[in-house]
């Protein structure tokens, strides 16, 4: 299985494990990124995940998943801002509230806010719980 298609197996076992359809997958190569180092971004407005291909090629199979399922997490939040009717939303209302108001006033990576964000600390207890049922025995 090549890089590329981990990252799409990736995406679809998050999306159904969260309940979501209909997340695109795009590579493009690092001069798309904004920073040369960023493994994926999730595109709210279309509900796209881009991997940055050139970052994918020598990335390890777990770092792969891990990423998918990240960027899977954040498509999920917005999805529970945007169509919460239609969503199984495992949070509180506080805290997709602050979910919104940090997908609208967003810190990058690289700034020294990134990490403190609920959207971003939320995606990274996702991606490792996941992984961890998924693959933890191995």
């Amino acid at each position: 299985m090549t890089n590329k298609e981990i990252a799409k197996l990736g995406v679809l076992i998050a999306s159904i494990e969260l309940g979501l359809d209909g997340i695109e997958v795009e590579f493009r190569g690092e001069s798309f990124f904004k920073r040369k180092t960023i493994n994926a971004v999730f595109f709210k407005e279309v509900y796209t995940i881009v991997f940055n291909e050139d970052l994918l090629e020598f990335s390890h199979e777990d770092n792969i998943l891990k990423c998918a399922f990240h960027e899977t997490r954040h498509a999920y939040q917005m999805a529970c801002i945007e169509f919460p009717e239609l969503m199984n939303i495992d949070v509180s209302d506080v805290e997709v509230e602050i979910w919104k108001s940090e997908f609208e006033c967003y810190f990058g990576p690289g700034d020294e806010l990134y990490e403190t964000q609920l959207i971003e600390l939320d995606a990274v207890r996702f991606a490792e719980e996941l992984f961890n049922d998924l693959y933890g025995d191995e």
